[in-house]
């Protein structure tokens, strides 16, 4: 068999460059393409991966975003059409879903994202199946064109992929030492969903500076804030986790990275999403808004560690790995 997997960011390279190895470990060829990202770029070269780099990211218009997307899958047919596979794999590539469907190859779609509505639209319509965690409901998808018959769940969420699977993380950096440190991820500020700022991680990365060493993780490079140890692209984000006194996030994917690390997780993501607020209504990532909130839950996490590490534990043992039940699903899908 072979297989086509594209990843678009960091957390789709590494979740896909899971499944990659459970795909090849039962005998399938595997491509795997990406594109030229400042933030995909820099851990790509840090894990050692083979890919094959096509386009780029289109920028933070919209204008751009489209032209970029339209050019990367011009130049992704020639690639996919040499390559022949019988099986393409994603979690939110719109050229993936476009080629895959024009020249009726099979698309897998793993994707807890349905709040990323623009995308989804292009994606879900046109996959072969459509899975996602088992704490996203069907319905969260009907505003993207889900056909309900192709869709499936798994009882995990991403991160597990990856958590699970040491062997494929990058050597840690001095810099990347973040114990006794609280550490706080910016939002993606040009990503066209996102209602929030990077000055909003800045504010709260001074506000805390007064009582804890801080490590303020940006999505892009050159930003400098007093008192505050920054690190900018190419960092590997559960090496920055282990030993952190607590985490802070304005996005998804470290929230519950540190989640399943045992790591006090704070979500302070502007509004929601489904998987968001089931982590928060089990008790299992806090949510908070604003400096001085965020601030009274960073004490009262560091204070309850021992409970909060005891029931991330446990709620990750019950959960399965998602990167062997998609090379499962694939295989299943061409036998049907």
């Amino acid at each position: 068999m072979r297989a086509w997997l594209d990843a678009l960011t960091p957390k789709q390279l590494l979740f896909l460059l899971a499944i990659k190895e459970e795909l090849e470990a039962r005998g399938a060829d595997v491509l795997l393409t990406t594109r030229s990202y400042d933030e995909l770029d820099p851990i790509e070269r840090r894990l050692g991966v083979k890919t094959t780099k096509v386009g780029s990211h289109g920028g933070e218009g919209l204008d751009g975003k489209l032209e970029a997307s339209l050019r990367r899958a011009v130049d992704l047919h020639g690639v996919i059409s040499d390559f022949r596979p019988d099986l393409a794999i994603t979690t939110a590539s719109p050229e993936a879903a476009r080629i895959s469907y024009g020249l009726k190859i099979p698309l897998v779609v793993l994707n807890d994202s349905p709040h990323s509505v623009a995308v989804a639209k292009l994606v879900v319509p046109l996959a072969s199946a459509l899975y996602s965690p088992w704490l996203i409901r069907k319905s969260d998808w009907m505003s993207a064109g889900i056909i309900p018959a192709r869709y499936g769940r798994y009882r995990s969420i991403d991160p597990v992929a990856w958590l699970n699977r040491r062997h494929l993380w990058p050597p840690k950096e001095p810099w990347e030492d973040s114990r006794g440190a609280i550490v706080i991820r910016a939002g993606e500020s040009m990503a066209y969903y996102y209602g929030g700022s990077e000055e909003d991680a800045v504010a709260l990365a001074r506000y805390l500076a007064g009582n804890y060493k801080v490590v303020l993780l940006t999505r892009y490079s050159g930003r400098e804030v007093d008192g505050v140890r920054v690190v900018g692209p190419g960092f590997f984000g559960p090496n920055l986790l282990e030993g952190a006194m607590a985490f802070v996030g304005y996005g998804g994917t470290m929230s519950q990275e540190a989640l399943l690390m045992g790591v006090p997780a704070i979500s302070a993501y502007p509004g929601g999403y489904r998987i968001e607020r089931e982590l928060v209504r089990r008790g299992l990532i806090l949510k908070a808004e604003g400096v001085e909130e965020i601030g009274e839950l960073v004490g009262k996490s560091i204070e309850n560690r021992a409970h909060i590490e005891a029931r991330a534990m446990a709620f990750r043992k019950a959960l399965t790995d998602p990167a062997k039940f998609a090379a499962e699903e694939g295989f299943a899908l061409l036998e049907h």
